[in-house]
């Protein structure tokens, strides 16, 4: 079998350690492959050699392997870390952000929206050229994800994305969380309520009832159905292509699967259900599209302009106010009832206790 030796061309010196390689005994007669060249050792079999030049260091080193398809697995590990290749695997696992992964990825996230697919799709390419040949059990956050940062645009999202994708790595159990370098170590910008610094997010009862009535088809349908339900804009797509309309007992509750993947329940007037029904035959509705067109309803009907994704906020507000805290979070998916303090219902005033003056 072939030895697995480096040497760079010409000179016979070791790549990795500048010492002459001494080359097992092999024909001389070669082929050429995608990597390199084969030859056959002293029984005869055909063993893969790679020969590349990269980054001004030649490379010339047996995979050891026999066959055509091993040889070209063997390739893409070299590819990713040139210096440290060692072939028939690293014992320690080596692993790095390549094609396959981003797509694993995506696939345990398929339930986010086809937009966020798309943008992670994205943001992960220019991480994958950023950590190139960098195994990712090995990547430090002051050696490799903080030097990757420097110029980057829109940094704090793709801070998110890069510890969002190594917690994704320690919940598959692909690495431990001591050789994870973002665990408790890359800070992100804490989310911040928008309504404790900008102007509040509850919309007027008379704005939305003059907005509906400029929209029309799935773009009312739409409104109406957060308006019902306060479900994020994404969860109301995600209904219109795959929700289920529930009838039980004379009451309607519609599903829509969260973000997480979990099953979520809302109880709904009879108008929301007829809303929803039609929503979900139309099969499909565009967040972008909806927002374009429901500031256009705004102007139209010469209210200020509010988003669609503040019925959330209007719900928890006015339900909080009415004594209804404990069930706000039920209703809205939260796991935790201070996600509804803290961002949803943030302008709401606690009622005044006895105090001294």
């Amino acid at each position: 079998m072939g030895l697995a030796l480096g040497h760079s061309w010409g000179t016979g010196a070791c790549a990795a350690t500048g010492r002459r390689a001494i080359l097992p005994a092999m024909s001389r007669r070669s082929d050429p492959w995608d990597g390199g060249y084969v030859r056959r050792d002293s029984r005869g079999r055909r063993i893969y050699w790679i020969r590349r030049s990269i980054g001004g260091a030649r490379y010339e080193i047996s995979t050891g392997v026999t066959t055509m398809r091993a040889a070209m697995k063997e390739l893409e590990r070299f590819e990713a870390d040139p210096p440290g290749y060692k072939p028939g695997g690293d014992p320690a696992g080596a692993i790095f952000l390549d094609s396959k992964m981003v797509a694993d990825f995506l696939v345990d996230h398929a339930t986010n929206s086809e937009k966020w697919k798309r943008e992670q799709r994205a943001k992960l390419a220019w991480w994958s050229t950023k950590l190139r040949g960098v195994d990712l059990r090995r990547a430090t956050l002051a050696g490799h994800i903080l030097p990757a940062l420097r110029g980057a645009p829109n940094v704090p999202k793709r801070k998110v994305l890069i510890k969002t994708l190594y917690a994704w790595l320690r919940e598959n159990d692909r690495i431990s969380a001591a050789e994870d370098p973002t665990l408790k170590k890359l800070k992100v910008a804490q989310a911040k309520p928008a309504q404790v610094t900008g102007a509040s997010k509850v919309i007027p009862a008379k704005h939305y009832e003059k907005a509906r009535l400029h929209l029309v088809g799935v773009y009312r349908d739409a409104l109406d159905l957060l308006a019902g339900t306060g479900w994020h804009v994404s969860e109301a797509v995600r209904f219109a292509e795959g929700g289920v309309v529930e009838e039980r007992d004379g009451e309607t509750v519609l599903m829509v699967q969260h973000k997480s993947g979990a099953p979520h329940r809302t109880l709904v007037s009879e108008e929301v259900a007829d809303a929803a029904k039609r929503l979900r035959k139309a099969g499909r509705l565009s967040d972008s599209q909806l927002h374009k067109t429901l500031r256009r309803a705004c102007d139209a009907a010469g209210v200020a302009r509010f988003r669609a994704g503040w019925f959330r906020h209007t719900i928890a507000t006015i339900a909080t106010e009415a004594g209804q805290e404990a069930l706000v979070p039920g209703f809205l998916g939260h796991r935790s009832a201070s996600t509804t303090r803290r961002f949803y219902a943030v302008r709401v005033t606690p009622p005044k206790v006895p105090t001294l003056r």
